[in-house]
């Protein structure tokens, strides 16, 4: 979608997506979610149904990132005059977002799974998006919370903006 000018890596994620900017979230650009910049490493629990394409475009998944708010890390000790967040891998989160975005600025309102089987059949066996027929072969997906999971630090540690 950059290539095709749809969509701007400096751009807010608000200039394409507006309600995403709730809770906290309007000066997040495309870029920082790209980077795992977002502050929305850890997502809210996920009915495996909502990413279905049927339900991703009744707004299931987008609501969900809509309503969440983002939380980083901070360490006093360390200086950060940019202000830009930690990086904290984003394996679920980034890709909800930038499918909610790609569907935005897609002309057909697709989700990435149906434009690529439609766009690109040539990659016939590669999976991307879930299909009602495969939800067979998808385990359930556990999210731990942050809390934890970032060795010595601690829960005070952690901000939410």
């Amino acid at each position: 979608m950059v290539d095709q000018g749809r969509l701007d890596y400096d751009a807010l994620v608000t200039d394409y997506w507006p309600e995403f900017g709730k809770n906290g979230k309007g000066h997040i650009k495309i870029e920082d979610v790209l980077r795992h910049e977002a502050g929305l490493a850890a997502a809210s629990d996920i009915d495996l149904a909502w990413t279905l394409p049927e339900n991703i475009k009744k707004n299931m998944i987008g609501k969900l990132l809509e309503d969440d708010t983002p939380v980083y890390y901070t360490d006093e000790k360390k200086e950060n005059p940019t202000g830009v967040a930690e990086r904290h891998y984003h394996a679920v989160t980034r890709d909800l977002i930038t499918n909610e975005l790609f569907r935005r600025v897609e002309s057909k309102r697709r989700t990435m799974g149906e434009y690529l089987r439609e766009e690109m059949p040539e990659l016939d066996g590669v999976f991307a998006g879930i299909q009602t027929q495969d939800m067979h072969r998808v385990s359930d997906l556990w999210v731990m919370p942050l809390v934890g999971i970032f060795g010595d630090r601690e829960e005070e540690d952690l901000i939410e903006t």
